[in-house]
């Protein structure tokens, strides 16, 4: 600060913003202090601080109808209404976390839009309607909800897939029955059918009329490395709708070792030590002794 003359006097003016953590009286206390005296302390002006901390949370969606594997667009617009800033503000969307965000701090009055997006999936279709809201939280407020925004979801596309076999061995095929229904309200095109577990499965599909369906009939040759439950899921697609899953099925697969794979391939009952017979049951063979000299 400087040197001070005899008898004069120098006032200094300086400012300092209220933070909620203050409330509800601010003790603030200066001190001064001199080569040539000791140091001093000022008076303890006492202020009093009053907050008003308040948040506005909309959630909007640009759709109000799409159909399964279609994108739902969300906009999550946080407002500081209140008379002071808030610090650490997030957004959480545990239905939509493309949505999730950390905002940081608001100024008073001030105010952010969070665009995000959702696809959804069949199991929204099922239950037709989707209801989503977010939740913003921030150090000066409780958790405050949005509004809730619903959006209808259709089917388009119904993906059901089925299996002939429940239990098979290794070496098997297991034979699928993958059936694609148009049940919208458009016709569909570009139909495609993939299946990462079941490659003969995959391909183009003929389009789909309203109402139309059509079944595929294709199968898979289970290996070794396929023993225990060899769960199943095809997925298809057209040009009106993102990707449909089906229902998974599965099939309990039990192991073969190769010398019963052969002795199945040439349709014998004979079976190697501890493999599997084709009735599922598991023989053990006692080798024949020595002969004798």
């Amino acid at each position: 600060m400087g040197d001070l003359a005899i008898g004069q006097s120098l006032v200094i003016d300086c400012t300092y913003v209220a933070r909620f953590d203050d409330g509800p009286r601010l003790y603030n206390t200066a001190w001064i202090d001199t080569n040539e005296t000791p140091s001093h302390d000022s008076n303890t002006p006492v202020a009093s601080v009053t907050a008003d901390p308040e948040i506005s949370v909309v959630k909007t969606a640009d759709e109000s109808a799409v159909a399964v594997g279609e994108d739902i667009h969300y906009h999550v617009t946080v407002t500081n209404t209140g008379d002071i800033a808030l610090t650490d503000v997030t957004i959480d969307d545990p239905n939509a976390r493309n949505c999730d965000a950390t905002v940081g701090d608001l100024a008073v009055a001030a105010q952010i839009t969070v665009d995000c997006t959702y696809t959804t999936t069949t199991a929204d279709g099922v239950a037709t309607i989707r209801s989503n809201q977010a939740v913003v939280d921030a150090h000066e407020l409780p958790p405050t909800p949005s509004n809730t925004v619903s959006t209808s979801v259709a089917r388009r596309l119904a993906v059901t897939k089925t299996v002939d076999e429940t239990t098979a061995v290794s070496g098997e095929d297991l034979h699928y029955h993958v059936t694609l229904e148009n049940v919208g309200d458009v016709a569909l095109t570009e139909v495609t059918l993939a299946d990462a577990n079941a490659p003969d499965c995959a391909g183009p599909v003929e389009d789909l009329d309203i109402g139309e369906q059509v079944t595929i009939d294709c199968a898979y040759t289970t290996t070794f490395a396929d023993a225990g439950t060899y769960t199943n899921v095809a997925t298809a697609e057209a040009a009106q709708t993102g990707p449909v899953d089906s229902n998974a099925v599965s099939t309990t697969v039990r192991a073969a070792q190769g010398v019963d794979l052969a002795a199945r391939a040439g349709r014998q009952a004979w079976v190697g030590v501890g493999t599997v017979n084709t009735d599922g049951s598991v023989f053990v063979t006692v080798p024949p002794p020595p002969p004798t000299p």
